[in-house]
């Protein structure tokens, strides 16, 4: 794939979404657009300037009246991220342990489809919960497609209710029927499951870098406790909060063959990110941190300032043009940075969609389940 890059506006003209139609799929500077051509012909237009949305050198700026924007050193700078930056954040990824740690099964139940387990287990010594649902097809099996499913964030309701989910995969909904699926509650988030509740401790706040830990220990958890599983080459998926968090993974575990993330945050390093987000996140980055601690959970929660690991053999990006949450520039930047490092990727982008409107439009469906089946066919293809 190929993209024409210069350093004036890069132009994309989508048409419009009105009512059913084919999907079609349009190429356009190397992003690939999902759109519908209306018979009325009604245009939008979505203009990015490599730039416009950069970070500002000056730490006045990053200063309010209310506080906003320091930490408890003062304002905080959002500078330039060098090699050192990024060195500095691989190491502290390093040095996590993050392996299956007092591990428990504490709950089961055989849908008929699928077994349904949620298991407990210690992240630094705090305890953590994670659902895997096993289909019943493979329960005899060896080397089943594992898929991790991130969670979104919402703010005012801090729990994960998988009935829906579960009850969906086993019924033939999802194009992963006969996968293991995966699924961490995250930190200070409640997964929810037949009535039950099961509370996992830490920080919500903790809501990037946190979720990307949760989710690579809760593979490991998977790959210690489910035999029936291929983990060299593991695909993982999730919307907002989730797409950052496949995108993080790709960063960081070397098993992730395909991330596939929709409204996905990239860059929370830049001032506009934290005007836009206001006490979430001040919440998230600022709160009871110094400057040193504020700037590392700030770069470990943005993958855009990180090469993905060459054992990814594709991105798959979807994004709304009209998503007011997660604006469209976070694809058109992580595009861009795909391009550069020569990764495998398409760009979905979703014309005159929002943040949670494009989950119901047929060119999602449609194009989640070719990410499944590239995922498939790099399984087939691997010795």
């Amino acid at each position: 794939m190929t993209t024409t890059k210069t350093k004036a506006k890069l132009k994309i003209n989508v048409n419009k979404m009105r009512g059913p139609c084919l999907s079609g799929l349009l190429v356009v500077c190397g992003i690939l657009l999902s759109a519908c051509n209306s018979t009325s012909n009604h245009d939008s237009s979505v203009s990015y300037s490599p730039g416009s949305n950069s970070n500002s050198n000056s730490s006045s700026s990053s200063s309010s009246s209310s506080g906003f924007g320091q930490s408890l050193t003062g304002p905080y700078s959002y500078d330039r991220v060098t090699a050192q930056d990024r060195n500095w954040i691989l190491g502290v990824w390093a040095s996590r342990d993050l392996s299956a740690q007092s591990v428990e099964l504490v709950y089961t139940k055989n849908t008929g489809d699928d077994e349904v387990r949620i298991y407990q287990h210690k992240i630094n010594g705090r305890t953590h919960y994670g659902a895997i649902t096993i289909p019943n097809s493979q329960a005899m099996s060896t080397g089943v497609p594992v898929v991790i499913f991130a969670g979104g964030l919402q703010q005012s309701n801090p729990s994960i209710n998988i009935q829906s989910q579960v009850l969906n995969h086993s019924q033939g909904d999802s194009s992963t029927t006969d996968f293991i699926q995966i699924i961490p509650a995250f930190r200070g988030r409640a997964l929810i499951y037949d009535g039950l509740s099961f509370s996992a401790d830490g920080d919500f706040c903790d809501a990037y870098d946190g979720a990307a830990d949760d989710a690579i220990a809760m593979l490991n958890v998977a790959e210690s406790r489910v035999s029936q599983g291929r983990y060299d080459k593991v695909m993982v998926t999730g919307g907002s909060r989730g797409g950052n968090t496949a995108l993080l993974l790709a960063v960081r575990d070397r098993r992730i063959n395909v991330a596939m993330p929709a409204s996905a945050p990239v860059d929370f390093h830049r001032t506009s990110v934290r005007n836009h987000y206001g006490s979430q996140y001040s919440c998230q980055f600022f709160d009871d941190k110094n400057n040193q601690e504020s700037r590392e959970r700030i770069l470990a929660s943005s993958p855009l300032h990180f090469d993905v690991l060459p054992t990814v053999e594709n991105i798959i990006l979807h994004h709304g043009t009209q998503d007011s949450t997660v604006p469209f520039w976070n694809l058109q930047e992580m595009a861009i940075n795909l391009e550069d490092q020569g990764v495998n990727y398409f760009a979905h982008a979703y014309a005159g969609e929002g943040h949670r409107s494009l989950y119901d439009t047929p060119a999602y469906a449609e194009n989640f389940d070719r990410g499944v089946q590239i995922f498939l066919e790099n399984l087939e293809a691997a010795p």
